[in-house]
């Protein structure tokens, strides 16, 4: 019985100028690099194996960090479909590099995790921690929709009529409210026959004269 690794045979059927791309990236300090970019005047062999050094066991890690070119043509290298977007192109290759590294045979997800499709990247769901129901089947399967309920409508319609009204009012209307020539506890609009304009003078002139009150309060001390 031979053994595969996944890794080293999808690098040893890449472009030099892919490997070299690879071999380049950046490790950052979280996978145990400086963050600082690599060389990219690297021949093929240096190139192809500080690739196989870094992702020798992260098939998922591989396939992320080829771009769309470069999928498609391992693709075509190994027998499989080029066509459709980079996800898809990733899902596909991981099933093969999954059924080279198991000889063929069909084995649990216990012994050999399945991957799923996340933000445009595949990557190996890890198990659930905390405290949770129990699910048949990861990831959780969404609910069906729903139609709004009458009363949910209802505030929405509120508080579109709220924000349209809150448009009209004047740009000042906050301080009428402190105004005698409107009751306590309401705001005009444009369409009120309440001067607003005056209103926000004589409030501008209590301003300025508090102001001024504190100013001779000041200088006494």
């Amino acid at each position: 019985m031979y053994r595969v690794n996944a890794i080293e045979h999808f690098a040893s059927l890449l472009a030099g100028e892919a490997l070299r791309r690879l071999a380049a990236l950046r490790v950052y300090r979280y996978e145990g690099g400086d963050g600082l970019p690599g060389r990219r005047d690297r021949d093929i062999a240096e190139a192809h194996a500080e690739v196989v050094a870094r992702w020798s066991d992260d098939l998922c890690g591989l396939l992320n960090a080829l771009t769309r070119g470069e999928l498609a043509q391992l693709a075509r290298r190994v027998d499989l479909a080029s066509d459709g977007r980079s996800p898809e192109l990733r899902a596909r290759l991981w099933e093969r590099g999954a059924e080279l590294e198991r000889g063929g045979a069909h084995v649990g997800a216990h012994l050999q995790p399945r991957s799923i499709v996340l933000g445009g990247h595949v990557v190996i769901q890890a198990r659930p921690r905390g405290l949770h129901p129990r699910c048949a089947a990861y990831p959780r399967p969404l609910p069906p929709p729903a139609p709004a309920s009458p009363r949910a409508l209802w505030r929405g319609a509120q508080l579109r009529m709220r924000r349209l009204r809150n448009r009209r009012r004047a740009p000042n209307a906050a301080m009428c409210g402190s105004c005698s020539a409107v009751p306590a506890g309401t705001t005009p609009c444009f369409r009120s026959r309440h001067p607003w304009q005056a209103c926000h003078a004589a409030t501008r002139e209590r301003s300025a004269t508090s102001r001024s009150a504190s100013a001779r309060l000041g200088s006494r001390r």
